[in-house]
């Protein structure tokens, strides 16, 4: 995938995975991978075998691409943009505080996936499902808040500034993601860096912009620095919204431990599953909640929301 018309510069190369003998274009999975090309297309990522046949059996192309085509992994130079497809934004002024960092820039990455998408004739662009783990979960994430043509998205053990509370002065906190991954984010975040409880706004507000459409967010309590308790008290706030938009069955939050970072044990494998045919296939529904096996997470809904919960449909 090309950025300048005459072919020139970086670019994306996506494995494009079509089911042989569909007789009408397909829904689309699309997703960015940490370890190349190669190995999706053998079958696997770097945490779990995929399950490609079982992609086409089911009828949907799958799309996948490297992350660091879209933008390196790692710092760059003071005021510069990173390499990659990135390296196109051109110089920046270091004294500007909103500068979009890498993991917005794999987000866009993901939406002109989509672009690419829509020119695929095998494919249905108009159903797709834009998935992810870890720091490539939270810009899955951020490209269903920012693209509504992503009919659903599924991230997984998306960590801090992710699906994961960040009022607190614990953890992964605001202060812990600038001292190692300052690269990620736009500078503007860190005026926060201490002053978490001050924020005007909380990653709940960022999952809720996926509404009205489906959202499975998967988590992993195994992990201090997963947040077991910011991650399930964003999951249980961001049911509100759901439900008041009269949609509770398009969204589920899901927690539980016993298995490696990005992992995805047979339930929440079986959830991914569920999700995907009701929302692309049709093919099937489930049943929105949140659902977790901590032991140290006591959601409980009126120590924070002091209102009723609206109806907006």
């Amino acid at each position: 995938q090309w950025f300048r018309a005459d072919k020139s510069g970086p670019c994306v190369d996506w494995v494009v995975f079509v089911p042989r003998h569909a007789k009408k274009p397909c829904p689309v999975i699309l997703h960015l991978n940490y370890k190349g090309n190669d190995l999706i297309a053998s079958g696997r990522t770097n945490h779990f075998l995929l399950p490609l046949g079982e992609f086409a059996a089911r009828g949907y192309v799958f799309m996948s691409a490297n992350y660091k085509q879209i933008s390196s992994d790692g710092p760059g130079r003071p005021g510069e943009p990173l390499d990659g497809v990135f390296a196109l934004w051109g110089a920046r002024d270091p004294r500007r505080t909103d500068n979009t960092g890498a993991i917005m820039a794999w987000a866009w990455g993901l939406c002109r996936g989509l672009d690419l998408a829509e020119k695929i004739i095998e494919a249905d662009a108009s159903r797709s499902v834009v998935v992810g783990s870890s720091r490539l979960g939270k810009a899955a994430l951020l490209a269903a808040a920012f693209d509504e043509r992503f009919s659903a998205c599924v991230a997984n053990q998306t960590g801090a500034v992710g699906v994961q509370l960040m009022k607190r002065d614990y953890g992964e906190s605001i202060a812990a993601q600038r001292l190692v991954f300052p690269w990620w984010y736009c500078q503007g975040l860190w005026k926060w860096a201490g002053r978490e409880r001050e924020m005007p706004f909380d990653q709940h507000m960022l999952t809720a912009m996926v509404a009205p459409r489906a959202l499975l967010l998967l988590d992993n309590q195994s992990f201090d620095w997963l947040g077991e308790v910011p991650s399930n008290y964003c999951g249980n706030a961001s049911l509100e919204v759901f439900k008041a938009l009269g949609i509770e069955d398009n969204y589920t939050y899901a927690q539980k431990g016993g298995h490696n970072h990005c992992d995805l044990p047979q339930d929440h494998y079986d959830e991914v599953k569920a999700y995907v045919n009701a929302f692309l296939n049709e093919s099937g529904t489930t049943k929105g909640k949140v659902e977790s096996f901590s032991s140290i997470a006591k959601w409980n809904k009126s120590e924070w929301i002091d209102w009723d919960t609206p109806t907006l449909r």
